[in-house]
């Protein structure tokens, strides 16, 4: 189909956006496709039934608004489940100031770390220009990393607080 005018100029711009998204994406490791998810700690060998409903959900939205709440319960989950294995581990550390030292010191610099790729891909999403509108289109992708990175810094704890206690470390 051949367009022109200002269609052919939003198609151009949206598949720009598409790019920029995949290649970003594979820049940073990140992957948004939704993939079956290890059970949490407190279950093993159980799906979780929570996950398990947003991701139905998020899958089955049919517009931006409501991919967008499902997105934002995401988030909450993932930040949830993330404090949880943290919060694990501190206990399962609490005779051992110094692994509990250490523990504060890796969660400190994820932070930082977390921050500053989020400042850095918002800015790439931006074109390198920070004075450019965040559009829906930005934060559904911003959040989208948000959610990647935490979720990814939930299972490492989650697999380590169940490696440590296997093994009695």
């Amino acid at each position: 189909m051949i367009f022109n005018g200002k269609m052919d100029i939003k198609i151009r711009n949206h598949m720009k956006k598409k790019t920029i998204t995949v290649m970003m994406a594979a820049l940073l490791g990140t992957v948004f496709a939704p993939a079956q998810e290890p059970a949490p700690v407190n279950t093993p060998g159980k799906e979780d039934p929570e996950l398990t409903e947003l991701t139905a959900r998020l899958d089955e939205s049919t517009g931006d608004r409501a991919a967008n709440i499902v997105r934002g319960e995401l988030f909450a989950y993932w930040d949830r489940r993330l404090n949880k294995a943290y919060q694990a581990l501190m206990k399962y550390y609490a005779a051992r100031s110094s692994m509990i030292a250490e523990l504060k010191k890796s969660q400190r610099a994820w932070i930082s770390e977390r921050d500053v790729t989020l400042s850095f891909y918002r800015l790439c999403l931006k074109g390198g220009n920070a004075e450019v509108v965040e559009d829906g289109w930005f934060n559904v992708n911003a959040l989208s990393l948000e959610i990647s990175l935490i979720k990814d810094r939930c299972l490492l704890l989650e697999d380590l607080l169940v490696l440590v206690k296997d093994n009695e470390l």
